[in-house]
């Protein structure tokens, strides 16, 4: 998906799209940030004159403009009510000037591993409770790229996985094949290309390949072999018949 110019890093999730224009270029250095952001509680962190907090439902507008602007695929209106009502499974961020201008933003959902669309993301490690996130969107507005803004956005998501939600073993997202402004910003980042996706994306009446990009944190990999590559399928499924089975029970049809 193409964006427009420097330091644009949108990214798709399983059901809409996220692109980075490959008229965007990447940006800045890829250090980690040592910020932990709360997702449910109002941040006024400040880098310089750019301070980080989440979305509001007073944002939503603004930033389902900046998203046709950036995106080719696009969002439908509960993806955007989400953002500000269901913080147990979305994340968001904004980044804003002193004058409150919306200079960036990311978004992210949360979803256990074995519920994700794309599988054999983990290597099997015995535990049921493993979430990966999903990188839905990141932008920035033209005027303000090239002050390392993106990077801060992901840094913040990555450091709120690690310091605030533990079952989170991954980030993850979808990106052109053709976006190579995208595709260096995600390998600067430390993110590894996991495979390729064929006829992934269907906008403007062409289907498009996609790369998948995942970022590992702790001591979480991918299956090297097949042997932990069917762990993780069998893990998958059982988890899905569980699931089903506590539904039907809920229900008080057995």
């Amino acid at each position: 998906m193409q964006v427009t110019s420097v330091e644009i890093v949108p990214i798709p999730s399983s059901p809409c799209l996220s692109p980075l224009s490959s008229s965007s270029s990447s940006s800045s250095s890829s250090s980690s940030s040592s910020l932990s952001v709360s997702n449910n509680e109002q941040c006024s962190l400040q880098v310089g004159e750019i301070h980080f907090r989440p979305l509001t439902q007073e944002d939503v507008d603004e930033i389902q403009t900046m998203h046709l602007e950036w995106f080719p695929v696009r969002y439908g209106n509960d993806f955007y009510t989400s953002l500000t009502t269901d913080p147990s499974t979305m994340f968001s961020l904004v980044a804003v000037n002193e004058r409150h201008v919306i200079m960036g933003c990311i978004t992210a959902q949360f979803d256990p591993e074995w519920q994700c669309e794309d599988t054999g993301l983990l290597a099997a490690d015995g535990t049921t409770n493993s979430e990966l996130a999903y990188i839905s969107t990141l932008g920035v507005k033209s005027e303000f790229r090239k002050m390392g803004i993106a990077n801060k956005l992901l840094n913040h998501l990555v450091n709120y996985c690690v310091n605030n939600r533990h079952q989170v073993k991954a980030l993850y997202l979808h990106v052109l094949t053709t976006n190579l402004p995208a595709i260096f910003f995600y390998e600067k980042n430390n993110f590894l290309k996991l495979r390729t996706l064929q006829q992934y994306y269907d906008f403007n009446d062409q289907l498009h390949d996609s790369f998948l990009y995942i970022l590992y944190l702790g001591d979480a990999h991918c299956p090297k072999n097949i042997s932990e590559f069917v762990g993780s399928k069998l893990i998958r499924v059982y988890n899905n018949i569980n699931s089903a089975f506590r539904t039907f029970t809920r229900t008080g049809i057995s």
